[in-house]
């Protein structure tokens, strides 16, 4: 997708939606609270941040996993990022 198109920003818009529903259901007024918004895609990754193809972190869909510790079955040996 052209990141300036508006099927780029309509999906972005869509997606955000589940991290809103999340919140609001910790903090209700969530979005009148807010003062600044801003949405990253592997796009913003990308461009911003260098990441090929816009990669970040671990591919672990929401609600079907969790994020891998850094230990290792080495003593003493820790896996990490730049991030």
């Amino acid at each position: 997708l052209d990141r300036k198109s508006e099927e780029y920003k309509t999906l972005k818009e869509e997606r955000s939606q589940y991290l809103w529903y999340v919140l609001e259901k910790i903090i209700p007024d969530i979005r009148e609270r807010v003062v600044v918004s801003q949405v990253g895609t592997p796009l913003t990754h990308e461009r911003f941040l260098k990441r090929f193809r816009g990669s970040y972190g671990p591919a672990i869909r929401a609600g079907e996993g969790s994020f891998p510790f850094s230990g290792t079955p080495v003593k003493g040996l820790l896996v990490c990022g730049d991030s």
